[in-house]
């Protein structure tokens, strides 16, 4: 299941840089193009100030909310993630693990 998952988000991760990279090549600013039918346009934007550029007065703090959100994602994934369960316990009732942990 791991091994799906992991090939899950490094597909999506390469579509999405594969995706990007055609459009700073082949697409000029201000120029859009139809896709899929004309349901999606596909355009090149810069986006420098994070929520469809409406930051983009305050880079310091654009830059900042980065590192903030960053950190707390470090903070995250080094906290310990408690103790292991025991085999076969999600047949068990919740009375039934805490026993078997003491």
């Amino acid at each position: 299941m791991a091994v799906l998952c992991f090939l899950i988000i490094v597909t999506v991760a390469g579509v999405d840089l594969g995706v990007k990279q055609y459009i700073e090549k082949h697409v000029k600013s201000n120029e859009e193009r139809n896709i899929l039918q004309k349901r999606g346009i596909l355009r090149k934007v810069h986006n420098k100030g994070m929520i469809m550029n409406r930051l983009e007065r305050y880079p310091l703090f654009v830059q900042l909310a980065s590192v903030f959100a960053l950190g707390i994602m470090m903070l995250c994934s080094w906290m310990p993630a408690g103790k292991k369960a025991p085999t076969g316990s999600m047949k068990l009732s919740f009375r039934e693990c805490q026993t078997n942990r003491k």
